[in-house]
């Protein structure tokens, strides 16, 4: 990754539910406006190939990773500027509170428990609307000032003594 550029980075399963792709539309309408910025998407699904197939008819800097190890995985998500979470559903999003760790900001769609970790303005950005995505996505590329501190100090709460009672939940919920 350049050092100049501005990283989006979306990790999560490629399929509907974790809508990949408006996450890659809000990223172009972006790019289009700053051009130094580049998009790394991480996972793998359904939705693989026409996320790839998008990236290679465009001339936007697009990487497509499958899974990568959880080393990796820290590294990426310590060099993103911005974490872009596009779930139609969600529960906890484990990845949104790992970029948060890493001082990474969140711009995320309003479901699941997306709104008791994102304070916008402080740690990132919450959508009402998906159309809205590309605008806050580039307001906190281009136009926040993020303290790294900041982003982790909104989830010290959120240690694994605390998360892994609430995905407990969710799993029981579902199976309900």
């Amino acid at each position: 990754m350049s050092e100049a550029a501005r990283v989006v980075l979306f990790v999560g399963r490629f399929e509907q539910e974790k809508n990949p792709l408006d996450a890659m539309a809000a990223y172009f309408w972006v790019w289009e406006r700053h051009p130094e910025t580049r998009l790394v998407m991480v996972g793998n699904g359904k939705l693989a190939s026409p996320l790839r197939e998008w990236a290679a008819g465009t001339p936007a800097p697009v990487e497509i990773l499958d899974s990568v190890s959880q080393e990796e995985l820290a590294w990426l998500l310590s060099a993103a500027d911005v974490l872009v979470v596009a779930s139609r559903n969600e529960g906890l999003p484990t990845v949104a509170l790992e970029a948060l760790a890493a001082g990474t900001p969140v711009v995320g769609t309003s479901v699941g428990l997306l709104p008791d970790i994102v304070k916008p303005g402080v740690n990132g950005y919450l959508v009402d609307q998906i159309s809205e995505l590309p605008f806050f996505l580039e307001r906190a590329l281009c136009e926040t000032r993020w303290a790294t501190d900041r982003c982790r100090e909104t989830v010290r709460a959120f240690g694994w003594d605390r998360v892994a009672p609430a995905v407990l939940e969710v799993y029981h919920e579902i199976s309900s």
